[in-house]
């Protein structure tokens, strides 16, 4: 009987129950970030690296489909090109069909701040997501058509991921289907829980000592097993302020609803493409919590590098 191989983020198959580490592919980072390599030997490794790890899982299981998730392969950033050379290199050896699932980018932002932009900025969640809309981020549009490019319209699948559409258990049904995959749990939440602000807060201050990158997430999962999460609700951009970042975006948004999704796209431009508020940003923002007293922030110091110090610990 033939299976699905899922392929975890250090590109290993799930192990027997199911689990697989999910997150961002660090040698591939690594390798795209390397200034000893040349684009084109970039492009050699990372897609050498893809191959092995996909004809290993194929030798090793009676798989006809082997599922690649890792968080860096949308790039929407510039060197996307490089990701996407190197995966138009597997093309003439697999089957290879690309799911992209486009996220209404309030949420999206909102979810970078907490997940990467926080451990190196001092920027706040509304300062650095109107920073970046402004810069005309995320590209989803960009990004979408330079995988449509590559693979072709019939092997590129584009889904948006929005309350009044894929939200929930059905985004995992909607995947399950394209796979072709069979009695998986659909009962999860339809977004990771947000940690309390306040202890946000308190990270982003010692972002320096508490995170060894931007994809460090030892400290997270340890918030997250204490459950100190957020009341439910909870959210760090307000309604206007998503108004805001949406109006910036309206262009790029409204590009990508028209061309890629034409027939739901009246449904979706009202809530993507808002008409843009002259209210002042600084009245959107709440003000940033007080410093701390000298003696408090001291004792907030020691208590980030103890902190710090049990995870290096635990990491050994």
């Amino acid at each position: 009987m033939q299976r699905i191989v899922v392929l975890d983020r250090k590109l290993a198959p799930a192990s027997e129950d199911g689990q697989a580490l999910m997150g961002v592919d660090a040698e591939t980072e690594a390798i795209l970030i390397d200034p000893g390599l040349s684009d084109g030997q970039k492009i050699e490794r990372i897609s050498a690296r893809y191959l092995a790890a996909i004809d290993r899982a194929v030798d090793s299981f009676d798989c006809h489909t082997v599922v690649i998730s890792a968080e860096n392969l949308a790039r929407l950033e510039r060197d996307r090109t490089l990701i996407i050379a190197a995966f138009a290199r597997l093309m003439p050896r697999l089957d290879l069909r690309i799911l992209f699932y486009v996220r209404r980018p309030d949420y999206w932002l909102e979810s970078a701040w907490k997940q990467w932009a926080m451990k190196v900025t001092h920027l706040s969640p509304v300062d650095w997501a109107m920073s970046v809309a402004d810069w005309g981020m995320p590209d989803f549009l960009g990004t979408a058509r330079d995988w449509k490019a590559m693979a072709g319209p019939n092997h590129f699948i584009i889904r948006l991921l929005d309350p009044k559409a894929l939200w929930g258990s059905a985004v995992l049904q909607d995947f399950a289907a394209l796979i072709g995959a069979t009695d998986l749990d659909f009962d999860i939440a339809n977004e990771n829980p947000m940690l309390h602000p306040a202890l946000l807060r308190f990270f982003q201050r010692h972002r320096e000592v508490l995170f060894s990158n931007v994809h460090d997430s030892r400290l997270f999962d340890w918030a997250e097993r204490l459950r100190l999460f957020a009341p439910s609700g909870r959210r760090l951009l307000s309604e206007p302020v998503r108004q805001r970042l949406l109006a910036a975006l309206a262009d790029r948004n409204r590009a990508l609803l028209t061309e890629f999704f034409p027939d739901s796209a009246p449904a979706f431009l009202p809530s993507w493409c808002p008409v843009a508020t002259d209210e002042p940003l600084r009245e959107l923002d709440p003000p940033s919590p007080r410093k701390p007293p000298r003696v408090i922030a001291g004792l907030e110091r020691a208590a980030a590098r103890a902190l710090a110090l049990a995870l290096k610990f635990k990491r050994r």
